[in-house]
């Protein structure tokens, strides 16, 4: 079977996030958390923001009351029950993983950026981290959120069979517990991001290396107030996947930068 999309990909053709040009395109870099869980006792970003092409450095203080956090949403029926948590772009307070945002530098150029997030001083007070499953649901564990009890996002009950339960009749049952390793999808091409805010239509317009520019589009819209008829997202060519693009809170990030604030 004739693939005609692979032509432009075997030719040096392809059209990926990075080689999309935009005029007066600023450049973002995130200064993040290097601790898994603790509390912000201070953020200095004076010297960042005097750096050589830096043209501003946001933190949660500049988008409070401005950007709504992103919420997971389930429906719990019956006896289930789910208790939802709010993730904002920037960390608030408290950081809660390795790697959470803290603050996003825009400037003129990706290096300049990326500098100047070095310059960034952040005063942690450190906390007991949840690093095991098992762990995390004893009475003793330290909780990610404090309004879960125990960690526990997600709570059910199924019955499978209630009656002539074949496992009642089985000449040999076997149970085994199996300990499954951290994984990460890892492609190719990273997750980047492009976004044009247009102020004379209120339009705002990402191109992203996502699996789901749907799904973006929605988060985009609840996350920044602007209506899903106003947002246009777009994904080119995509150098590979495996779930972590379908992912919202770099996309949200990123298009902080060009939102106006």
């Amino acid at each position: 079977m004739m693939q005609n999309e692979l032509t432009p990909l075997l030719k040096g053709k392809g059209q990926f996030v990075d080689g999309i040009q935009l005029a007066e395109t600023v450049h973002i870099a995130f200064v993040r958390s290097t601790h898994a869980h603790a509390r912000i006792v201070d953020l200095k970003i004076d010297s960042a923001t005097q750096a050589p092409g830096v043209f501003t450095v946001l933190t949660a203080t500049d988008l409070i009351n401005r950007v709504n956090p992103i919420c997971a949403k389930l429906e719990a029926t019956g006896s289930d029950q789910y208790f939802s948590t709010n993730w904002y772009p920037v960390a608030r307070n408290l950081v809660r993983y390795v790697g959470e945002i803290l603050a996003i530098i825009v400037a003129s150029d990706r290096y300049c950026a990326e500098d100047a997030a070095d310059l960034v001083e952040i005063n942690y007070d450190s906390l007991p981290a949840v690093i095991d499953a098992h762990q995390a649901i004893e009475n003793e564990s330290p909780t990610v959120h404090s309004h879960i009890e125990n960690n526990v996002l997600f709570r059910t009950h199924r019955v499978v069979s209630e009656k002539n339960d074949p496992f009642d009749s089985a000449p040999v049952t076997v149970s085994i517990s199996i300990r499954h390793p951290r994984v990460a999808g890892m492609s190719i091409e990273g997750a980047g991001v492009l976004a044009s805010y247009d102020h004379a239509t209120s339009h705002l317009s990402v191109w992203t290396s996502t699996q789901a520019p749907h799904l973006i589009r929605d988060g985009l819209s609840e996350c920044l107030g602007i209506l899903e008829s106003n947002i246009t997202v777009t994904a080119p060519d995509v150098g590979g996947a495996f779930g972590p693009k379908v992912q919202i809170p770099l996309k949200k990030s990123s298009a902080l930068a060009a939102h106006p604030l």
